[in-house]
């Protein structure tokens, strides 16, 4: 048969759902490290990457743009 539809097993989608968990957790760890690092510099230095610190006054967060 040249066109099968497509099966799916319950051990490979289980495996897909546990990687992409994986990678997930592995991005929001990965997230928080890149801010401290991106607070930890000073202004002239963000300015050199195309950042500006911009702090919120009604929530007290920090964003960069």
């Amino acid at each position: 048969m040249l066109y099968q539809t497509r099966r799916f097993s319950v051990p490979a989608l289980a495996r897909a759902a546990a990687i992409r968990v994986v990678a997930l957790a592995q991005d929001i760890r990965r997230t928080d490290a890149d801010t401290s690092y991106l607070d930890s510099l000073p202004p002239h230095h963000l300015a050199d990457l195309g950042l500006r610190r911009m702090e919120d006054c009604h929530f007290h967060e920090i964003t960069y743009r």
